[in-house]
């Protein structure tokens, strides 16, 4: 979090951290469950404290957490500026 955007080109240090699970299939599927219908899901998850945290979400939902494709390597993020560099 931080105390405004930052300016194109600069970078921020942030304050503290807001982690919350997401990504359009997830979201999705979370939604639909909350609705009432039978969602079964195929995810990719890390073999981490958050592919952890992600399964531990899905149960606290009543989903299953059979389903999740745990995958162990590195960490990649890929970002896009967009028009707006």
């Amino acid at each position: 979090m931080w105390d405004r955007l930052p300016h194109s080109g600069e970078s921020l240090v942030a304050k503290r951290v807001f982690r919350e699970h997401g990504g359009k299939g997830l979201n999705l599927g979370l939604g639909l469950h909350r609705l009432g219908a039978k969602v079964d899901m195929l995810l990719a998850v890390g073999a981490d404290d958050a592919g952890e945290a992600v399964r531990r979400a899905l149960v606290a939902e009543g989903m299953r957490d059979d389903s999740p494709c745990v995958r162990a390597g590195p960490l990649v993020a890929t970002t896009y500026p967009g028009r707006l560099g």
